[in-house]
């Protein structure tokens, strides 16, 4: 069936939608956009689409499917995302048995579509879990309180992770995997040579490419990171000040005491108190 290009939209009787329109929100309209969605995929599900006249963002979140891409099949996965212009084929179904989640935005049109150097469909590596999740709020919001202030923010949300996404699809971060494992375990005692290791690049290109993207060494954004983390825990529990150093990778209270007074100019006393 998959092999067969002839134009089809088929959801399938098996594949859960979660589906916002422009015909709901003034502000998708005013910025090009004409639906978002999450599509719980199934094996029925593929579209072919000749002349399609939108331009679609289709980002995976977990599972795989296929996509038309340079006149074959390619596969696309997780933290991967299938960008298509407007006015040119576009294809993609799912694949085997399990679910293939996949979160999407259509534009009819939109300003900074004219800067992509975008002429054909491309699968390219993109963070998709905060577009994702912003779309599941929004639609969250759409079915229940509706309340359009705030559905207007969720959806300049979107447009923003969408841009910024689309934007960067040729030199996508290698780093984001990096601070995400950083954030989730503060306490290890991260050197330069296991963040590279993460990335898989050396740690002269780690290096490089921190200061391009953040501005900073490696090390410093990591010990930004946890002074993020000693700031909220100091703020949201009693934990004493020895149990939140241990947490954020300092051996002992004085330690970390000395590196919070440089980054946040004041003792993780004062900052509790100051917070209460």
């Amino acid at each position: 069936m998959h092999n067969d290009l002839c134009e089809k939209h088929m959801i399938g009787n098996q594949t859960r939608e979660r589906i916002v329109s422009a015909s709901q929100l003034s502000i998708m309209r005013d910025l090009g956009m004409r639906m978002a969605g999450i599509s719980q995929a199934k094996s029925d599900f593929a579209f072919v689409r000749h002349q399609p006249g939108v331009f679609q963002f289709l980002g995976c979140l977990s599972g795989h499917g296929q996509v038309w891409v340079n006149k074959h099949w390619e596969t696309c996965s997780k933290d991967q995302a299938y960008l298509s212009p407007a006015n040119v084929m576009h294809a993609y179904h799912a694949q085997g048995r399990k679910t293939w989640e996949v979160c999407w935005v259509m534009y009819d049109h939109a300003p900074w579509m004219a800067y992509l150097d975008l002429k054909q469909p491309v699968c390219c590596a993109i963070q998709t879990q905060p577009i994702h999740a912003a779309i599941a709020c929004l639609h969250q919001e759409s079915v229940g309180p509706a309340e359009k202030t705030v559905m207007r923010q969720w959806v300049l949300l979107i447009d923003q992770l969408v841009q910024r996404a689309c934007k960067t699809w040729k030199k996508p971060s290698k780093l984001w995997q990096v601070w995400q494992e950083v954030d989730l375990n503060p306490g290890h005692p991260w050197q330069i040579d296991t963040l590279a290791d993460i990335a898989q690049i050396s740690n002269e290109h780690l290096r490089r490419l921190c200061k391009s993207e953040l501005g900073i060494a490696p090390m410093q954004h990591v010990t930004k990171l946890r002074m993020q983390r000693a700031t909220y825990l100091l703020c949201s529990t009693q934990m004493p000040i020895a149990q939140i150093a241990t947490s954020v990778g300092y051996e002992n209270a004085f330690a970390f005491t000395t590196a919070f007074k440089r980054h946040i100019k004041m003792s993780p006393t004062d900052y509790r108190l100051s917070h209460s």
